[in-house]
């Protein structure tokens, strides 16, 4: 059975004059990110995602596991 994903609101955030962002405690915490972690910023034409770097390095292995187990 295929796991429903599903998009949350988790915090809103403004940019500031160093173009910077600053990523709420309760999201920092639920993420487990710390400073210093690194984040990949993904795109579409009009959104913006991050998602950090060591998980996008799993999916990633996960997904060539499962391409040459086929």
């Amino acid at each position: 059975m295929k796991k429903q994903s599903s998009i949350k609101i988790e915090w809103s955030a403004s940019v500031g004059t160093k173009w910077q962002i600053v990523i709420p405690k309760n999201v920092r915490d639920k993420f487990k990110l710390k400073s210093g972690n690194d984040l990949i910023v993904l795109s579409s034409d009009d959104a913006i995602f991050l998602i950090k770097s060591e998980n996008l390095k799993n999916m990633i292995w996960s997904f060539e596991n499962i391409i040459d187990s086929s």
